[in-house]
């Protein structure tokens, strides 16, 4: 049943075993000739002059899925095969210049996604020169630029406390239109940005920021779900400032500028600056907003200590820096922590609310409150426990209207622990209980929608002198809607250390029982070794096989089908 899936695996493997080989050999040359010569000073590897130091890791792995309803077109699913691995090097020249490097690749093509075959170099100078090639990321400030990964090249400058960075490059590759599956394509996009500073950021410091990133428009998407191009201006100023010993102010104010069409007619008015025009095209689509945000630190004993941060940001801001950054937003959070019996019992928590339609140009206005606490005590050397509690709550309310959405959600969590001896062994016992509801209150019903759930789970782990470790498992779970839905687990795990804890095995047994609408059952089997190869690396097997049994019931239109699902893995890693 699995025999092609079994093949793609083997060859595969073929192929991993053969790059490990190759780097196997490389590496012994090198701690071969260290060994040989015992009275040398230095290594080949790490020596005054020249260190390396890295990680690399290789995996192979296959999926394969087998339907077992009577349904005979459903009997054959689509293998999933494929190698990825990375690799991370550190090499440090007379302990003043590093070159990192870092690549990643992959054999899996899957539609829509942006290279994953990809390789950065970051060579860093003492402690105040950086140079990016490549793939890398480089955050400049909050507002301006920080998640985009960049394909270029940039440089960080930090002699004393003089800041500065510059980068260039490609953020987002051009991903054509797929109308079959209602995708209109992405524009390549490229961007460049700068920071300009002095001071210490933990003292007090300023710094200027400035990004432009444009969408490439020589080749037109005509799609008719494609996107429109766009242009993004971003400048900001941001600062620190201790006020006293105890008390430390940071804050970030930026002004966006924005393009929702780079194909619109340019917009000419003598109000705006000349420097804009020379920066950034302005057309009829563009609009300029700001955003700030600000965080006040109050540490006035070890023991106490509070922050407040705030975040508004205009609904016409955007940062391309940012992707994904929400804007309309007004955001504040206030969160202290406690310290009590040294140390033993410690609280944390915060209360925060947020709300959009700032400019009110919205028919609706939703406010958020969040509050959350976290407690946890060392009641004794052996016993511990942590409770948690979460209160999330929205109201929308539209204007001019009597339509009002409210909905709350709630969640508790107790996990108790004890930690003690038995049968010649080292046990650790704990439990977790964990309660939520959410209350959904709308005027297109008069009844009030109340979801409830509970989770229960119990762990029991031994670990013996002969390395032998076992670990069970139980939970229970009860969700309740409309339908309530029940379901109880068991699972145990037994792992072992041979040949003076050179190969691990570990074997898990687990079945599932879910009680619904109707009777489902999986059942899970799970296996894994572990041979450690020492300075060398270490190979790891994973198999597991998941049996899943979908029960009958009469009101099922479309039948859950059951079926088994066997995933496999092959993996080297090592770190020099």
């Amino acid at each position: 049943m699995y025999s092609k899936s079994l093949q793609h695996f083997e060859i595969n493997a073929k192929v991993l075993i053969s790059i490990i080989i190759f780097v196997f050999a490389g590496f012994s040359d090198i701690y071969s000739q260290d060994l040989t010569d015992s009275s040398s000073s230095s290594s080949l590897l790490k020596n005054k002059y020249f260190k390396v130091r890295g990680s690399a890791n290789l995996n192979s792995e296959f999926t394969s899925i087998s339907d077992k309803s009577v349904d005979s077109s459903r009997k054959t699913l689509s293998p999933n095969n494929g190698m990825r691995g990375n690799l991370f090097l550190n090499i440090n020249l007379f302990e003043q210049i590093d070159l990192p490097f870092e690549v990643w690749f992959s054999t899996k093509e899957i539609g829509y996604q942006q290279p994953f075959n990809q390789f950065g170099v970051n060579p860093r100078i003492g402690n105040w020169l950086t140079l990016h090639a490549g793939y890398f990321y480089n955050k400049l400030s909050d507002l301006s630029f920080g998640d985009a990964r960049v394909y270029g090249a940039g440089i960080d400058l930090s002699p004393g406390d003089f800041k500065f960075s510059f980068l260039y490059g490609r953020i987002r590759d051009k991903r054509n239109a797929d109308t079959n599956n209602s995708f209109g394509g992405e524009y390549k996009r490229f961007a460049y940005a700068f920071k300009l500073g002095y001071g210490n950021e933990d003292g007090v410091y300023a710094a200027f920021n400035l990004m432009k990133a444009w969408d490439d428009t020589s080749r037109k998407l005509n799609s008719y779900y494609s996107p429109l191009p766009n242009a993004n201006l971003v400048s900001s100023l941001d600062f620190g400032l201790p006020i006293t010993d105890y008390v430390k102010l940071n804050v970030e104010a930026a002004v966006s500028a924005f393009t929702d069409d780079m194909y619109a007619s340019d917009y000419k008015n003598s109000d705006i600056p000349g420097f804009v025009n020379d920066l950034f095209d302005v057309t009829y689509s563009s609009k300029v907003d700001a955003a700030i945000k600000a965080g006040l630190y109050v540490s006035m004993h070890r023991n106490f200590n509070f922050r407040i941060n705030s975040l508004w940001v205009g609904p016409g801001f955007n940062s391309l820096g940012y992707p994904n950054m929400p804007n309309d937003v007004f955001d504040v959070t206030f969160a202290p922590n406690f310290r009590f019996l040294n140390g033993d019992l410690s609280i944390r928590s915060s209360i925060g609310m947020r709300q959009n339609n700032l400019r009110n140009n919205l028919l609706s206005t939703t406010k958020r409150l969040i509050g959350s606490i976290d407690i946890y005590s060392q009641l004794t050397n052996q016993i511990s426990l942590n409770a948690q509690y979460t209160n999330y709550g929205m109201k929308t309310k539209i204007n001019r209207d009597t339509l009002h959405l409210q909905n709350i959600s709630q969640s508790f969590t107790l996990t108790p622990s004890y930690e003690f001896e038995w049968l010649d062994g080292l046990n650790s016992l704990s439990a977790s209980y964990s309660y939520q509801d959410v209350e959904d209150k709308n005027s297109f019903d008069t009844n009030t929608v109340l979801t409830q759930s509970h989770f229960f789970n119990i762990n029991h782990n031994i670990i013996f002198e002969s390395s032998l470790n076992i670990n069970s498992s139980m939970f229970y779970s009860d969700n309740s809607t409309d339908i309530e839905t029940k379901i109880y687990g068991i699972s145990e795990t037994a792992s072992y250390q041979f040949f003076d804890k050179i190969l691990t095995v570990s074997t898990t047994l687990g079945i599932t029982l879910i009680n619904s609408i109707r009777d489902d059952q999986q059942i899970l089997a799970r296996f894994s070794a572990v041979y450690s190869l020492d300075k060398y690396g270490a190979f790891t097997l994973n198999l597991t096989n998941m049996n899943y049994s979908a029960g009958s019931s009469v009101n099922d239109v479309n039948q859950v089908p059951s079926y088994n699902e066997l995933q496999g893995s092959l993996q080297y890693s090592i770190s020099f």
